[in-house]
């Protein structure tokens, strides 16, 4: 739950990060997903009827 504390605090850390110029951001996942697409093969089958 966002409570008034912890608002104000996300709040102070987006000041922060845009005074900054900077980024706060964990690429890693996208890392990953990238990787699987690079190595990943495609494969025609059927269409799947239920």
């Amino acid at each position: 739950m966002l409570t008034p504390a912890l608002s104000r605090a996300l709040y102070a850390r987006f000041a922060e990060i845009i005074k900054a110029k900077t980024s706060d951001v964990d690429l890693a996942p996208l890392r990953h997903v990238a990787d699987a697409f690079m190595l990943g093969r495609r494969k025609f089958v059927d269409a799947f009827h239920d």
